[in-house]
């Protein structure tokens, strides 16, 4: 029961402040046009990699080693000392090196801008280990609190600087680095290390085991943001796009405030996968691949109901002005002409969200090398298809990228669930709620107005109600 509740409080948090991030697209694709807007992506989706590499997997180490090698003060000091070093070490060659970096990443005019994002970095990396001690000690409202401070100043500070002042770009990072610094403040109050117990002879081991951890979270990295990463650099400036010329800046501003749409796929996830996660750890034994089976097939046709109604009603979506409160929709007409990426990134969010849960059984089974695997050919696939499709297809390749990369990962999940931990799916159930949404999501665009879109919705409810009756019967019971 003390494990349900804790991971309830992690996922409320987590959906929490996921929805107050999101809540900041609105503003800024009001105030910044899609160029602005590219060059905010294109520097968050850039952080993700030396922030992934300073962490160098020092949370899940520090459990390990805390739990089977060392004390707790000694596998806390350690990893300190070990991701302290890489910050010091970035931050100086950074500074050292400043204005040449800004130059090759395209921002020779705003050194100040790569300056501020690497302090960023540096603050978070450092609050992950007093952050992951809270974790360990087990006090998730004290872990939610920061983290929801954090948000929430990031969130104010926005609104303020950017919204009401409209102070410009530079101020997103000023606003992100007082949030962060408040952050690493408190996170480090709440466990201040009053004595530094070293053991120097296990940094070498930590370093090796939180090296894998770095990589395959670097591979995931890459999975997640290198198509925008790759867009305003790989993009011919001024070519045609949709009939007319466009920077590379500019598609990667439409694409990511579209991007940002699929991703309310993710606040389902999140709470599920914290809830899940575990359940089934907590009874792991015989009758877990049944019921792992069952709750696979529910929880992919309760995401490809929120797939087809969001891919379905996105035009209305992205034009509804909330009674007034955003008065050209939630995104203005110039981010609108992406939609149609929408729903391939939806349907990919739903095939990363499945993943995550099948990466249950290579987790129960004690075989994680298989996450590293599945990573390496889902950023081989992202790295290939971007690379090659961009300069023909813009944003319309990174979509078709994620979603072959989340596509491929799943199946392969699926395959090697079947040999090493088998998982009696009922094999049609893996096909048959796909085609049936997907059907129905072709018939909503054929008929285009709103109200034969409700018609159609209706129809699809009720013939989801007698799909859901026969496959209860065709499936095992929890």
């Amino acid at each position: 029961m003390r494990l349900l509740v804790h991971s309830a409080v992690y996922g409320f948090g987590a959906i929490v402040s996921r929805v107050l991030n999101w809540l900041l697209t609105p503003l800024y694709v009001y105030v910044f046009q899609p160029e602005e807007y590219g060059i905010f992506s294109d520097l968050y989706a850039l952080s993700f990699y030396p922030l992934i590499f300073l962490t160098f997997g020092m949370e899940t180490t520090f459990f390990r080693f805390a739990r089977h090698t060392l004390s707790e003060q000694q596998a806390f000091t350690n990893a300190l000392t070990i991701v302290f070093g890489l910050c010091s070490t970035f931050l100086i060659f950074v500074f050292a090196f400043l204005p040449s970096i800004a130059r090759a990443l395209g921002y020779a005019q705003h050194p100040e801008w790569i300056a501020l994002l690497a302090l960023i970095i540096v603050l978070d990396v450092l609050a992950a280990l007093p952050m992951a001690y809270l974790r360990y000690k087990e006090k998730p409202w004290h872990f939610v609190a920061i983290s929801l401070t954090n948000v929430l100043i990031t969130l104010g500070l926005n609104i303020l600087f950017i919204g009401v002042w409209r102070l410009g770009i530079t101020y997103v990072w000023i606003a992100n680095l007082i949030a962060s610094a408040t952050r690493t403040l408190l996170a480090f109050l709440m466990h201040i290390p009053f004595s530094l117990e070293w053991a120097p002879k296990y940094w070498k081991p930590m370093v090796r085991y939180g090296a894998f951890i770095m990589l395959a979270g670097l591979l995931g990295a890459i999975n997640e943001s290198l198509d925008r990463v790759l867009l305003p650099r790989w993009w011919e400036d001024q070519n045609y796009f949709m009939g007319k010329p466009r920077t590379g800046l500019e598609l990667n501003g439409i694409y990511a405030a579209n991007y940002k749409i699929a991703m309310t796929i993710a606040l389902f996830s999140q709470g599920f996968r914290y809830a899940v996660e575990p359940f089934f750890f907590k009874r792991h034994g015989e009758k877990t691949p049944k019921q792992m089976a069952q709750v696979f097939h529910l929880y992919s046709v309760f995401l490809l109901s929120v797939f087809f109604l969001i891919a379905g009603f996105r035009q209305e979506l992205l034009s509804f002005t909330f009674w007034g409160l955003l008065p050209q929709g939630l995104l203005p007409p110039e981010y609108r002409e992406g939609h149609y990426v929408i729903p391939i990134l939806l349907l990919a969010n739903v095939a990363f969200a499945l993943y995550t849960y099948l990466s249950l059984w290579y987790k129960l089974s004690d075989r994680t090398q298989w996450g590293l695997y599945f990573a390496a050919i889902g950023a081989t696939i992202t790295i290939v298809v971007n690379w090659i499709g961009i300069p023909l297809w813009g944003y319309f390749a990174c979509a078709v990228a994620t979603l072959l990369c989340y596509l491929t990962m799943l199946v392969l999940s699926l395959i090697g669930a079947q040999r090493y931990y088998p998982i009696p799916y009922q094999k049609k159930w893996l096909f048959i709620p796909l085609f049936f949404f997907l059907s129905a999501l072709f018939l909503m665009e054929w008929f285009g107005v709103f109200w034969k879109k409700v018609v159609v919705t209706l129809a699809v409810v009720v013939l989801a109600a007698l799909f859901y009756r026969r496959f209860k019967k065709e499936c095992l019971v929890l």
